[in-house]
């Protein structure tokens, strides 16, 4: 793909996530907890939209929202998407474990989830911490993606931002 297809699609996609972020409405939205494999605890899972529409995996940032900071774009992409998200483990709902936390786990966890639950190849879409590990999942499995959308992504996250994040909440 040529430099100025890839970046004008990454511009597309970077300006429909953000005019996302201002709509609301509810969320028709299947959610559930399953086995991680990586981590070893729990993750939870949520899928909306037809299965049958292209796949749009959403990696959230960091902070307690975890994957309810998608909610809103959820509600405005699941009528041409089937959205698939999670709360990365350490966060929300997923279990909370004294483990390391790194963009390649959680990219390995991310392949897992995606084999298991989204059409391939996808489009994947991360903000913030989200987009540091979805930048690592395109470099680590290039063939499993359509588009990549990073939306505030500092592009290298330095392993101590996880440690000064999670510290003083006691994880």
């Amino acid at each position: 793909m040529s430099n100025g297809l890839w970046r004008s699609r990454l511009q597309a996609g970077v300006g429909l996530l953000w005019i996302c972020w201002w709509f609301s409405s509810a969320v028709a939205a299947d959610g559930r907890m399953e086995a991680d494999p990586v981590f070893g605890g729990e993750v939870y899972v949520l899928e909306a939209g037809e299965r049958s529409k292209p796949s749009l995996v959403l990696v959230h940032g960091l902070g307690q929202g975890a994957s309810d900071d998608w909610r809103d774009t959820i509600a405005y992409l699941q009528s041409d998407y089937h959205i698939l998200t999670f709360d990365l483990p350490g966060f929300g709902r997923s279990s909370k474990a004294n483990t390391v936390y790194t963009p390649t786990r959680y990219a390995e966890l991310i392949h897992h989830l995606a084999r298991r639950h989204a059409n391939r190849p996808f489009h994947l879409a991360g903000h913030s911490m989200g987009g540091a590990i979805a930048l690592r999942y395109a470099a680590t499995y290039p063939e499993d993606l359509r588009s990549l959308t990073l939306a505030d992504a500092a592009g290298i996250l330095h392993r101590l931002a996880y440690t000064k994040y999670l510290a003083p909440l006691g994880w």
